[in-house]
């Protein structure tokens, strides 16, 4: 079996021989209409966008990240075989769900919310906003301030994984999508899918979610006005 010694494409360690091999990997998974990539041992623009779709329409990667990583999820993925008439997997039994058989570590609810949600935190930064944004915010807040005002800051920016939790929280809580169905973001360790446990009500309550608006694109990556700024006038100098 063909094997890299280390990760290929956005901040990978890329290393020529690993590169052509992803590249060729890569083309044999590529459906028409898209182009193969060049077989050139550079990891490029090219070599990183076609990992990512194969992220998202292979592995079903809801924060595809365009690198590929030895024993990884993607490397697993683009180094089996494909299906032909005598490999295709056979179809589940009738009911059979088909995501990841939930462990009691893993599955979703209040158990879950204590034990995993400390990783997942929001940052309360300024200075963790995108930087044409971060600069205007600090003029905003300076103004504020010389205005005499106390600024109270909640958050800034949301933690990716925890906006994907967010999200669908409410979304399975609500029946609005199958536990099943729900996307896999490989850096939160979760069994959606649970026939004999309850939707996963508690952080739905403790979040206060209300709508799938929480999974804004626009806070993810620092470019969401500051949330929930209160402040308490000082009042004019004696």
């Amino acid at each position: 079996m063909t094997m890299i010694t280390g990760s290929v494409g956005r901040k990978g360690a890329n290393k020529p021989d690993d590169v052509r091999t992803v590249q060729s990997l890569l083309n044999k998974k590529r459906p028409a209409p898209l182009k193969p990539v060049s077989v050139d041992g550079v990891s490029g623009k090219e070599t990183e966008s076609a990992i990512e779709e194969l992220q998202r329409r292979v592995v079903k990667l809801y924060w595809p990240d365009g690198r590929v990583d030895p024993l990884g999820r993607t490397w697993k993925a683009l180094s089996e075989a494909s299906p032909t008439a005598s490999t295709k997997p056979a179809a589940p039994a009738s009911g059979a769900s088909t995501s990841s058989t939930g462990t009691s570590g893993n599955l979703s609810g209040a158990s879950w919310w204590r034990a995993n949600q400390a990783k997942f935190p929001n940052s309360r930064s300024v200075e963790d906003l995108e930087g044409g944004f971060k600069l205007k915010v600090k003029a905003f807040l300076a103004a504020l301030s010389d205005a005499g005002a106390n600024v109270s800051i909640a958050s800034t920016l949301r933690n990716k994984h925890r906006a994907y939790l967010m999200h669908y929280c409410f979304k399975v809580a609500k029946g609005q999508i199958e536990p099943s169905k729900v996307p896999v973001d490989d850096a939160v360790d979760i069994a959606w899918d649970q026939a004999t446990t309850p939707p996963p009500a508690r952080p739905l309550r403790r979040w206060s979610i209300s709508s799938t608006s929480r999974m804004s694109r626009r806070s993810t990556p620092g470019t969401s006005p500051v949330r929930r700024l209160t402040w308490t006038s000082r009042g004019p100098a004696a």
